[in-house]
């Protein structure tokens, strides 16, 4: 296809036409505004609202958004509705869509933060599992003649040979065996202050490494029964939320519209900032 060379041309307007002057180079479609060299005593003219590039990449991120969790099968060549001319530079955006666009952006919020406690609870519930059987508290902690330690030894380890070695301080010690798994054995090991050392000793000896359960009150069984009750109210929020956002699909076109309408305004506001004009 042939190259046309482009003509360079200066053009003079009325301030108050340059508006609709801008409108119409652009319907020509094959108009390119350049920044020239402005003539002796020129003002720059001020640029248009600052906020379309906001409000474009919020419409950019709820098309995304719709993609993602109301996708729509299209052919290998989708030809989208087409729209007159009147409709593409109507400067009058629609508050419906923007209202929509911003309750998408909230859901989207919602959603995440709905994902992230979903994702803390169910830590929570694995590391209070392997305790399920313990009826103590993971909060209990030590009184002024009691030491009381929650943790686990090597699966490896000789259980047995453990429990001997603590019993043989004459009853100062004592060990239970809450669970097994393939990373370890949990238990709890309640003490007296007086066998502190001696305790310690055993404990280091056999690798015994200490758990501390941070913001968990009650029993192991407690505490799970309540976080699956949490994780249930979170997945049913979740799946709302996912109903929402499918919900919002119906507005992809509107959306779409909406965002080629900012385009179109700001490439105006783009042009609008290489006039200059007089007094």
């Amino acid at each position: 296809m042939a190259i046309v060379k482009m003509k360079k041309l200066s053009l003079f307007a009325m301030r108050e036409e340059r508006g609709e002057l801008l409108n119409e180079l652009q319907l020509i479609g094959c108009v390119q505004l350049t920044e020239g060299t402005p003539p002796e005593g020129a003002l720059k003219i001020d640029g248009g609202d600052s906020e379309l590039i906001n409000l474009s990449g919020q419409l950019k991120r709820a098309i995304a958004l719709l993609d993602k969790y109301a996708p729509v099968k299209t052919g290998l060549f989708y030809n989208r509705p087409v729209v007159g001319l009147d409709v593409l530079f109507d400067a009058n955006l629609s508050e419906h869509v923007i209202n929509v666009v911003a309750h998408i952006n909230l859901a989207e919020l919602r959603l995440s933060s709905a994902y992230s406690d979903l994702d803390k609870l169910e830590k929570i519930r694995l590391s209070v599992l392997p305790w399920a059987d313990l009826d103590v508290p993971l909060h209990a902690a030590d009184t002024a003649h009691v030491r009381i330690q929650f943790g686990g030894i090597s699966p490896s380890v000789n259980v047995d040979e453990f429990e001997e070695k603590l019993s043989a301080l004459h009853g100062q010690a004592a060990v239970y065996v809450a669970g097994t798994d393939r990373a370890q054995r949990y238990l709890l090991i309640v003490n007296h202050k007086n066998a502190v050392e001696d305790v310690a000793v055993i404990l280091r000896e056999f690798g015994f490494n200490r758990t501390y359960f941070k913001d968990v009150k009650g029993t192991a069984r407690d505490n799970i029964n309540s976080i699956d009750g949490q994780i249930a109210e979170t997945k049913a929020q979740i799946e709302a939320l996912l109903t929402e956002m499918k919900e919002y699909g119906e507005y992809r076109e509107d959306i779409q519209l909406c965002f080629d309408q900012v385009a179109q305004s700001i490439e105006t506001e783009a042009a609008n900032l290489k006039l200059y004009g007089s007094e």
